[in-house]
Protein backbone atom coordinates (compact mmCIF):
# COMPACT_ATOMS: atom_id res chain seq x y z
CA UNK A 1 0.00 0.00 0.00
CA UNK A 2 1.54 3.52 -1.15
CA UNK A 3 1.13 5.97 1.39
CA UNK A 4 -0.87 9.21 0.04
CA UNK A 5 0.73 12.40 -0.85
CA UNK A 6 -0.35 15.37 0.92
CA UNK A 7 -2.60 17.49 -1.49
CA UNK A 8 -1.08 21.04 -2.26
CA UNK A 9 -2.72 23.75 -1.59
CA UNK A 10 -3.61 24.72 -5.01
CA UNK A 11 -4.87 20.94 -5.27
CA UNK A 12 -7.00 21.66 -2.15
CA UNK A 13 -8.59 25.09 -3.82
CA UNK A 14 -10.00 22.73 -6.73
CA UNK A 15 -11.04 20.10 -4.75
CA UNK A 16 -12.90 22.44 -2.72
CA UNK A 17 -14.11 24.32 -5.75
CA UNK A 18 -15.94 20.85 -7.11
CA UNK A 19 -17.24 19.78 -4.52
CA UNK A 20 -19.07 23.27 -3.94
CA UNK A 21 -20.16 23.88 -7.50
CA UNK A 22 -21.66 20.69 -7.22
CA UNK A 23 -23.40 22.01 -4.04
CA UNK A 24 -24.64 25.31 -5.93
CA UNK A 25 -25.59 23.06 -9.23
CA UNK A 26 -27.97 21.14 -6.99
CA UNK A 27 -29.45 24.67 -4.67
CA UNK A 28 -27.70 23.84 -1.94
CA UNK A 29 -26.09 27.24 -2.07
CA UNK A 30 -26.56 30.39 -4.54
CA UNK A 31 -23.06 31.20 -5.82
CA UNK A 32 -18.87 29.96 -5.26
CA UNK A 33 -16.29 31.22 -6.89
CA UNK A 34 -12.37 31.19 -6.83
CA UNK A 35 -10.40 34.29 -5.46
CA UNK A 36 -7.70 34.58 -7.23
CA UNK A 37 -5.07 37.53 -5.26
CA UNK A 38 -2.15 38.60 -6.29
CA UNK A 39 -1.68 40.57 -10.16
CA UNK A 40 -0.99 39.94 -13.89
CA UNK A 41 1.03 41.77 -16.63
CA UNK A 42 -1.16 43.11 -19.93
CA UNK A 43 1.70 44.58 -21.47
CA UNK A 44 3.15 47.17 -19.92
CA UNK A 45 0.66 47.49 -17.06
CA UNK A 46 0.32 45.60 -13.51
CA UNK A 47 -3.29 44.50 -12.87
CA UNK A 48 -4.01 43.61 -9.47
CA UNK A 49 -6.80 40.60 -8.96
CA UNK A 50 -7.79 40.76 -5.38
CA UNK A 51 -6.12 42.85 -2.17
CA UNK A 52 -3.65 40.15 -0.77
CA UNK A 53 -5.22 38.53 2.24
CA UNK A 54 -8.28 37.74 0.50
CA UNK A 55 -9.53 34.10 1.14
CA UNK A 56 -9.31 31.54 -1.35
CA UNK A 57 -12.69 30.85 -1.36
CA UNK A 58 -16.29 33.12 -1.13
CA UNK A 59 -19.21 30.80 -0.72
CA UNK A 60 -22.48 32.67 -0.61
CA UNK A 61 -25.59 30.59 1.06
CA UNK A 62 -28.99 30.80 0.09
CA UNK A 63 -29.74 32.44 3.50
CA UNK A 64 -27.18 35.58 2.79
CA UNK A 65 -25.04 34.14 4.71
CA UNK A 66 -21.14 34.53 3.56
CA UNK A 67 -18.27 32.27 4.28
CA UNK A 68 -15.05 33.10 3.72
CA UNK A 69 -13.11 29.94 2.91
CA UNK A 70 -9.19 29.87 3.54
CA UNK A 71 -7.05 26.63 2.25
CA UNK A 72 -4.05 25.75 3.44
CA UNK A 73 -1.85 22.87 3.39
CA UNK A 74 -0.11 20.70 5.77
CA UNK A 75 1.23 22.73 8.69
CA UNK A 76 0.80 26.35 6.54
CA UNK A 77 0.30 29.45 8.68
CA UNK A 78 -1.86 32.78 7.61
CA UNK A 79 0.65 35.56 6.87
CA UNK A 80 -0.58 38.84 8.33
CA UNK A 81 -2.85 40.17 5.68
CA UNK A 82 -5.06 37.22 5.97
CA UNK A 83 -5.01 37.74 9.72
CA UNK A 84 -6.29 41.06 9.58
CA UNK A 85 -8.74 40.34 6.36
CA UNK A 86 -10.13 37.27 9.33
CA UNK A 87 -10.34 39.81 11.59
CA UNK A 88 -12.41 42.30 10.10
CA UNK A 89 -14.66 39.60 8.34
CA UNK A 90 -15.25 38.45 12.17
CA UNK A 91 -16.88 41.71 12.84
CA UNK A 92 -20.07 40.77 10.58
CA UNK A 93 -22.53 38.86 11.80
CA UNK A 94 -23.31 37.07 8.66
CA UNK A 95 -20.07 36.60 7.46
CA UNK A 96 -17.99 33.30 8.69
CA UNK A 97 -14.25 32.96 8.22
CA UNK A 98 -13.14 29.32 8.01
CA UNK A 99 -9.60 27.61 7.56
CA UNK A 100 -9.64 23.95 5.81
CA UNK A 101 -7.11 21.79 5.22
CA UNK A 102 -8.54 19.11 3.96
CA UNK A 103 -11.83 18.96 1.77
CA UNK A 104 -13.36 16.46 4.28
CA UNK A 105 -12.70 19.14 6.39
CA UNK A 106 -15.04 21.60 3.61
CA UNK A 107 -18.12 18.64 3.85
CA UNK A 108 -18.12 18.42 7.43
CA UNK A 109 -18.47 22.52 7.96
CA UNK A 110 -21.10 22.37 6.27
CA UNK A 111 -22.69 19.48 7.49
CA UNK A 112 -22.18 20.11 11.06
CA UNK A 113 -22.77 24.43 10.94
CA UNK A 114 -25.87 24.78 12.83
CA UNK A 115 -26.34 28.25 10.93
CA UNK A 116 -26.88 26.70 7.49
CA UNK A 117 -29.17 24.02 8.54
CA UNK A 118 -31.38 25.13 5.70
CA UNK A 119 -28.21 24.95 3.36
CA UNK A 120 -28.48 21.30 3.46
CA UNK A 121 -32.34 20.77 4.13
CA UNK A 122 -33.76 22.98 0.79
Amino acid sequence: RRAMRKQSESQLVTSCLKWLQIMENLGKIAWCDRNNSGAIFTGKYRLRLHRAGTPDITVYTNLGIVIHIECKAGNEKQGDEQINFQLMVNRFSNHHYIIIRSSDELVKYFEGAESLKKVRDE
